[in-house]
């Protein structure tokens, strides 16, 4: 039988109208999925270009040759020690947001990837935090300049991937706080169940806005062994961007950002409601593949078809198919190119007359 990857090289058609779909693999009840494995990632967004900082990975390790959001596993010892410092800082604003622990030790793994990968460092200061009695939450984030001396970024950078606990004696250092009032949870995804996967991630990505002023871009760049490359990357064109592979959690994440940043103030107040009204659940997208057509696809949580997909074939809505409508996928064509079909207009619902009337139905 041929893997999920080979299919994907031998197709021929893409985007034709499918009337059913049946799961890629056939999962008896005695399959066991590989474990999860928690990871964070950060989408970091300038707002006012809708620029996100991406990193591309090189290519002998996972997702090699992939661009993708700063990111990567947790480290449960040196990133769970490091929420008792956060918890000192930050309790009443812990309490006040109900923020619990496996939050607190997501958010440092963000922060941390984010900065071994690319040497941005975001931050605020003690006496801040403490000053903010009203707990204002959240609040856009600034990046460490280290006196604009690059090389002692570079010697940090090291410290801390050869020694995750050495994040927490960075700041202490530089005698500030990790910011966890930059970032809000904005989604949650997992690898889908299949035997072609020997290793799963449960990712949260969490999502800042830092202002332009705010970046010393000198101090931004690749390091180590994993990153080829850093860049800004606009998200209204990342279609344009043909020298990057983007892979679907990735292209799902800049789809929906591109939807948001089209719409005037959106991505603002997507940003400032995400935390009281995202309501972020682990979505598990589940492979599939049309009978007829041989097309292979990822069915995410608001297709339409998502609830029903299990060990049987499907038959597919017609209206919903040739209309497009309630349809949230990724469809394989030939040379693995991906097409997205979605309907995320739908979940945006604007009132130009009034910019506050903007929410999400995620």
């Amino acid at each position: 039988s041929k893997t999920f990857v080979q299919l994907l090289s031998t197709m021929a058609q893409r985007l034709i109208p499918v009337t059913s779909v049946k799961p890629f693999e056939p999962l008896t009840a005695s399959f066991q999925p590989a474990s999860l494995k928690p990871s964070a990632a950060l989408i970091l967004i300038e707002p006012a270009e809708h620029q996100v900082v991406m990193a591309t990975k090189r290519k002998k390790i996972d997702f090699g040759g992939s661009t993708v959001f700063p990111g990567g596993l947790l480290s449960a010892n040196a990133d769970g020690k490091m929420v008792a410092f956060l918890q000192k800082h930050y309790h009443r604003h812990i309490k006040a947001h109900n923020i619990d622990f496996d939050d607190l030790v997501s958010r440092c793994t963000a922060l941390r990837e984010l900065f071994e990968e690319t040497g941005i460092l975001l931050y605020r200061s003690a006496i801040e935090i403490e000053s903010d009695k009203n707990t204002r939450y959240p609040q856009q984030t600034k990046m460490h300049a280290f006196g604009d001396d690059d090389a002692l970024c570079i010697e940090w950078r090291m410290k801390v991937l050869n020694d995750p606990f050495a994040f927490e004696q960075l700041y202490c250092a530089l005698g500030v706080v990790p910011d966890i009032l930059g970032l809000v949870l904005w989604t949650r995804l997992q690898t889908p169940w299949s035997k072609t996967y020997a290793r799963r991630w449960d990712t949260k990505f969490y999502l800042a806005l830092i202002d332009r002023q705010r970046i010393h871009q000198r101090i931004i760049q690749p390091m180590g062994f994993e990153m080829n490359s850093i860049d800004w990357v606009h998200i209204d064109g990342y279609e344009q961007y043909k020298q990057f592979v983007f892979p679907p959690p990735t292209l799902m994440q800049l789809k929906e950002l591109k939807i948001i940043c089209s719409q005037e103030n959106t991505l603002l107040q997507e940003y400032h409601t995400a935390h009281s009204v995202r309501k972020v659940t682990a979505i598990r997208p589940k492979l599939a593949v049309c009978p007829v057509t041989k097309q292979a696809m990822l069915i995410w949580n608001r297709d339409y078809l998502y609830d029903t997909l299990h060990m049987h074939e499907v038959e597919c809505v017609r209206e919903n198919e040739e209309h497009q409508r309630n349809l949230h996928r990724i469809v394989f064509g030939a040379n693995k190119e991906m097409d997205l079909i979605m309907s995320y207009s739908r979940m945006y619902q604007y009132n130009p007359k009034n910019a506050n009337d903007t929410h999400s139905k995620l």
